[in-house]
């Protein structure tokens, strides 16, 4: 059993391209003091899913894993941290935003892929429509627009 405010329940599958992804649950709160964060945020050999409850640090340290990976030399364009609502994509945006600023790295942040899933969804839509079937002047539907759009 481990002693500290994570609970580290390792679960490796393959994806399409065979990359290992680990899945962390941090389950109590975070204490920098302590260092023990340092394992989800310093691990860059895989992609890394942090689930964990409200006030456990995982803004934070999705935060400082961006930093830590800017660090290492990865590519803006290379790092996608996707969250579920607007509100935490606003605060991690600008968050890492800060931290870099505080930390004078000079990098587009607008290169990164920082936002909700469906915002990141919708930018690789924008920036790959070639590859797809959807015209130029496309659009998403939002559930005002579906509801019309079946019952027309």
């Amino acid at each position: 059993m481990i002693s500290s405010p994570f609970d580290y329940s390792e679960k490796v599958s393959l994806t399409s391209s065979e990359t290992k992804i680990k899945e962390m649950s941090l389950n109590n709160s975070h204490n920098s003091t302590t260092g023990l964060t340092v394992d989800p945020i310093t691990s860059i050999a895989t992609p890394l899913l942090i689930i964990a409850g409200p006030g456990s640090g995982k803004t934070y340290t999705l935060v400082e894993r961006t930093l830590h990976l800017v660090k290492q030399g990865v590519d803006a364009e290379n790092i996608m941290v996707a969250t579920f609502t607007e509100k935490a994509a606003k605060e991690l945006i600008t968050r890492v935003s800060n931290r870099l600023l505080e930390l004078n790295f000079k990098v587009n942040l607008n290169e990164m892929y920082i936002g909700t899933l469906h915002s990141i969804f919708l930018r690789f839509l924008e920036e790959h429509r070639e590859f797809t079937r959807l015209k130029r002047s496309y659009r998403v539907l939002d559930d005002f627009d579906q509801k019309y759009f079946v019952y027309r």
